[in-house]
């Protein structure tokens, strides 16, 4: 068996230039016979970088947050542990990303997060 996490996000305004809103949705696909094995990973991996155990790991960490004062070299150093530990682990994901102010511009956000959806489990399955 497998465990399936999954996760939205958009961006209103991103940082490059010709894109719209930006709407996503994101699969992470984890054998279930790594699942011990990757959250030991996990805790190794703070623990080394001097992360508190009960931080919550995310891309853009929430203002106030360890991480999010701890500086861009605990973060790549982070992010590339999790990356080097899913890798060897069998661990997969799925992304898309959809500029919805190119298409899709008559359905709501809501609803292009379904199709998104839709999208995702399609890619999983």
């Amino acid at each position: 068996m497998k465990l399936v996490f999954i996760d939205d996000s958009s961006q209103r305004e991103p940082a490059r230039e010709g894109l719209g809103t930006l709407v996503a949705l994101g699969a992470v696909i984890v054998p279930e016979s790594q699942v011990i094995g990757f959250a030991s990973d996990l805790a190794a991996i703070k623990a080394r970088l001097g992360v508190p155990a009960e931080e919550e790991v995310k891309w853009n960490p929430d203002k106030g947050s360890y991480l999010a004062g701890a500086g861009g070299a605990v973060a790549t150093d982070l992010r590339e542990g999790l990356l080097r530990s899913a890798i060897d682990r069998g661990i997969t994901s799925v992304v898309h990303v959809l500029d919805h102010s190119l298409v899709y511009r008559d359905r709501s956000v809501v609803d292009v997060g379904q199709e998104l959806l839709r999208w995702t489990y399609d890619k999983v399955a």
